[in-house]
């Protein structure tokens, strides 16, 4: 019981404080959330300083309880893009989960879910960070963006196969039928290889896949200068997994130093064994 008090305790504080723009009556943004009234909502943020950052703190502290169930209706996410920027979310979320960061990265991708954030962001932000090397969840995260970012990816693709080709009419007894015509598999028939990023057969390639990539090369050695020895000596084997691992998708990305070594290594290792 202290322990959930000092909990509830700690978010209210984080909710109200200056740095994310609460006020003393931000309780009834959280209550608005909580019994789901948009209408109350946006005129509580149309008048608040920081909208964005209050947003998040008090979606956040409303579902502490239950974070990773928790849903945002579709006029939420709508809020949250409109008030909110990629910056602002991963911040609130990661200072809100300071203690428990492994929740927060969750947290984090449920966001790239409804399309709030892109992983690209997300990787962005962790390049900024020290320490996290040291962290189990670090080492996982690029797995689990690419995971994310490639399921989108799919979905996106069989949406966009399945526009147009067919719909629902009303029979004279009021039932509806399905006209669409059954399509027979072809030799063309596009399918979505995820191991590389690309649909088969085609040329539209994961854009967003290609950009988390581009800013890991991009942000890893600037990420480097900043650590201690031992934590350089992490985010080395850190990245060099990453080569190993997605090789396929770091490998021509032009940078300098010691990251553009180990892609020009990488490079001459998959040349050999071509």
């Amino acid at each position: 019981m202290a322990t959930y008090f000092w909990f509830t305790l700690r978010q209210r504080q984080v909710l109200t404080s200056d740095r994310f723009g609460g006020a003393e009556d931000s309780e009834r943004l959280v209550e608005a959330i909580r019994s789901r009234d948009e209408d109350a909502m946006s005129q509580y943020l149309d008048s608040a300083s920081s909208p964005g950052d209050i947003l998040i703190a008090a979606i956040l502290f409303t579902s502490h309880e239950t974070p990773y169930s928790h849903s945002l209706s579709p006029g939420m996410v709508e809020m949250v893009k409109k008030y909110c920027s990629p910056d602002g979310v991963i911040n609130t979320i990661y200072g809100f989960w300071r203690d428990r960061p492994a929740t927060g990265v969750v947290l984090m991708m449920k966001f790239v879910d409804v399309e709030v954030l892109k992983v690209g962001d997300l990787m962005d932000w962790l390049l900024g960070q020290d320490e996290w090397m040291r962290k189990i969840w670090g080492w996982e995260i690029v797995e689990v963006c690419v995971e994310k970012v490639d399921g989108l990816h799919e979905r996106k693709s069989n949406s966009q196969a399945g526009k147009g080709q067919g719909a629902a009419e009303t029979t004279e007894d009021g039932k509806l039928e399905d006209t669409t015509e059954e399509e027979k598999p072809t030799d063309e028939t596009m399918q979505v290889d995820t191991t590389n990023g690309v649909v088969n057969g085609t040329t539209e390639v994961n854009e967003e896949r290609k950009e988390f990539f581009a800013k890991i090369v991009a942000g890893v050695g600037a990420c480097y200068e900043r650590q201690t020895t031992l934590d350089k000596e992490w985010l080395k084997e850190w990245f060099g997994m990453v080569v190993r691992k997605y090789s396929a998708d770091v490998v021509g990305l032009e940078t300098g130093g010691w990251v553009g070594e180990m892609l020009a290594q990488a490079d001459e290792y998959a040349r050999r064994f071509s």
